[in-house]
C-alpha cells in the first residue's frame, strides 16, 4: 500500500500507546490495494461500495473504495458505509482512540457531501451517537485528509440510551455516512459518490491538545492560554503549574525542535525570522500566535520572545539531537536579530 504522509501519525502514535488491546487498536491506516476492504460495507447489496483499481491519493496503480447512493427513496438512496470487524470495534477508551483520520475525494461529478461519523452499542445498533457537526467534502475531485474526533464535545446521541461512555467502550460498530441538517439516526438521502482511502484510528498523542492527530502550532497556542489562564490540565512536567517550563518541554521533548521554530521544518534559522516579521505584529501589541511570533507564550510578539529564543540557543544549530548539550547563544543570530528589528513598526 501506497501511504500518504500524513498516514505516519498512526504508526508513531500506536508505539506510545497500548500494544494490544479486545477489539479495536491503533494500527497503521487501510487502504485498499489488493482487492482487500477489510470489512468496509453497506448494509444494502445495491449499494455495495466497489473497489477501483486506480485514482487514490497517490494516482495510478492506488486502489481506493468508491461509495454511490442514487438518491431518491429506495433503499440505495443514502450514502454510507460502516464496519463491525473486531478490528473496528470494542473499547475505543482503553485502546487510547481519539479520532478517525481518512482521506476523501468527491468527483466533480458528484454533489457536495455533509459526512458525520456514527457509534453504535453497546449490545444493539439502536444505541447510536453521531457526529454534532458534519465534515464537508466538496466535490472538487481532489483528495484530501479529514478527521472525526471521537469525544464526547463532538458527539450527539440520535437514538437509544446509551451514555457516551457506554458506547466507546462497548462499540459494535462505526460508521462514516452523509447526513445533512441536526444529527439524525439514519442519515439522509442524495445522490452522490465518495472515494475512501487511508482510513484508521488516531491515538492520544501527549500534546495533541487541539485534538487533530499532530503536534502542530495550533497546540502551543491553546497552551499560551492555558499559560495566561492557570490551566493546570496544560501541566506537562507535572509540578503543579503550566509556565514556560512546559512550553520547553513541549518544543524540546515532544517537537524535538528549538524555540523559535517558526515554520516547524526542525530548525531554528533565518527562515523562521522571515516568516515571523512578514505578520508585521513585532511590538504592535496585536495578539500573535507562536508562527507569527509568540514563542514564549505571553500571547505576544516582542523582544522577550527573542531573549526566549536565544537563550535556548538553537539558532543555525541545525536539526535538535534526541539528547543535547545547548549551546551558547550564537553572536550571528543576534546580531541578525537586530537587523530585523530595526524593520519593527514605528509609532505614529
Amino acid at each position: 500500500m501506497k501511504f500518504c504522509l500524513n498516514s505516519i501519525v498512526f504508526y508513531c502514535s500506536s508505539l506510545l500507546l497500548f500494544g494490544a488491546v479486545q477489539g479495536a487498536e491503533i494500527l497503521p491506516p487501510h487502504g485498499f490495494d489488493g482487492g482487500d476492504d477489510s470489512g468496509w460495507t453497506a448494509a444494502i447489496p445495491t449499494a455495495q461500495p466497489v473497489i477501483q483499481d486506480s485514482g487514490g491519493p497517490n494516482g495510478d496503480g492506488d486502489s481506493f473504495l468508491l461509495l454511490t447512493a442514487r438518491g431518491g427513496n429506495g433503499p440505495s438512496s443514502r450514502l454510507s458505509v460502516f464496519n463491525d470487524s473486531p478490528a473496528w470495534t470494542g473499547d475505543y477508551e482503553a485502546a487510547g482512540i481519539s479520532g478517525i483520520s481518512v482521506d476523501l475525494m468527491n468527483p466533480a461529478t458528484s454533489t457536495a457531501v455533509l459526512l458525520r461519523a456514527v457509534l453504535f452499542g453497546p449490545g444493539s445498533t439502536g444505541n447510536r451517537w453521531t457526529s454534532t457537526e458534519p465534515i464537508s467534502v466538496a466535490n472538487d475531485g481532489s483528495w484530501n485528509n479529514y478527521f472525526f474526533p471521537i469525544d464526547e464535545a463532538s458527539f450527539t446521541r440520535v437514538q437509544g440510551r446509551s451514555t457516551f461512555d457506554e458506547v466507546i467502550s462497548g462499540n459494535i460498530r462505526v460508521m462514516l455516512r452523509h447526513d445533512s441538517g441536526t444529527p439524525s439516526g439514519t442519515g439522509t438521502a442524495i445522490r452522490a459518490q465518495l472515494g475512501i482511502d487511508n482510513i484508521g484510528f488516531i491515538g492520544l498523542l501527549v500534546g495533541d491538545y487541539n485534538g487533530n492527530g499532530l503536534l502542530d502550532a495550533g497546540d502551543l497556542d491553546l497552551q499560551a492560554e492555558a499559560i495566561s489562564n492557570g490551566d493546570t490540565a496544560f501541566d506537562l512536567d507535572n509540578n503543579g503549574v503550566t509556565d514556560i517550563n512546559d512550553r520547553l518541554m513541549w518544543i524540546h521533548d515532544l517537537q524535538n525542535s528549538w524555540v523559535g521554530d517558526s515554520n516547524f521544518d526542525g530548525e531554528f534559522n533565518s527562515t523562521d525570522f522571515v516568516r515571523v516579521f512578514q505578520e508585521g505584529k513585532y511590538e504592535t501589541g496585536q495578539p500573535a500566535t507562536y508562527v507569527e511570533g509568540d514563542w514564549n507564550g505571553n500571547g505576544l510578539f516582542d523582544s522577550g520572545d527573542f531573549v526566549q529564543a536565544f537563550q535556548d540557543g538553537g539558532y543555525e544549530q541545525g536539526v535538535r539531537p534526541q539528547a543535547v548539550a545547548v549551546p551558547e547563544p550564537s553572536f550571528c543570530g543576534a546580531s541578525l536579530f537586530l537587523v530585523f528589528a530595526c524593520f519593527r513598526p514605528r509609532k505614529s
